[in-house]
């Protein structure tokens, strides 16, 4: 089972996300001092069921929303989101920007406070990494990371996507085919940069006494 929590301050609570055995996207969750509740975010909202392979949980102060971002059955990448003291909803990401469908369980979502943004990384079946991502009061739209980039492909997990609030960026990283750390930035009003940080070489388990 999957598992994933964090923090929503605007809401005063704390979440673990987890998909159940019917393929439903499930929450717990609780406020400081309260009893812990649990809701059935597929349920309240109608959306299509989680794959169950990969999704990801995370607030956005900039919007003042929590949202957990997953992989469906029929490979669209799908949003669940709420407000406070409004109810959930969900939109089709993959319908809503025409962006190419994910290949892969790899998947990252987070905030980006500097510029207020939130976004949804994932590898698309050429294996590109395709950032969805929002302003509030602009609609979603999408890029090809490694088209604008010309990063090494991807073909494996994992993907990780992140804030740096000193240095003002925000970034993916992953491990290519070849086994190097390959992490894509961008700043504020700058452009998408790769680095390629170092060769990383995968550690094999022991093995078993002969």
């Amino acid at each position: 089972m999957n598992l994933y929590g964090y923090d929503w301050p605007q809401g005063g609570t704390k979440q673990i996300a987890y998909v159940n055995g019917q393929s439903h996207m499930m929450e717990l969750f609780v406020g400081f001092g309260d009893l812990w509740q649990s809701a059935d975010l597929t349920v309240l909202t109608g959306a299509p069921p989680p794959d169950g392979s990969a999704f990801a949980g995370y607030a956005w102060s900039a919007g003042g929303t929590k949202q957990v971002a997953y992989r469906d059955q029929k490979s669209h990448i799908i949003e669940l989101f709420v407000a406070r003291d409004s109810p959930w909803q969900w939109v089709d990401l993959t319908a809503l920007t025409g962006a190419p469908p994910p290949g892969d369980s790899a998947l990252a979502g987070y905030a980006w406070s500097a510029g207020g943004t939130k976004q949804v990384a994932y590898v698309d079946d050429q294996g590109h990494v395709i950032e969805l991502f929002v302003a509030r009061g602009s609609p979603w739209q999408w890029v090809d990371l490694t088209a604008l980039t010309g990063a090494p492909l991807l073909h494996q997990k994992p993907l990780t996507g992140y804030a740096w609030v000193w240095g003002a960026t925000k970034q993916v990283a992953y491990v290519d085919d070849h086994g190097h750390m390959i992490e894509l930035h961008v700043g504020l009003s700058d452009q998408w940069r790769c680095s390629i940080l170092k060769a990383f070489k995968r550690r094999e388990a022991p093995g078993k006494p002969g």
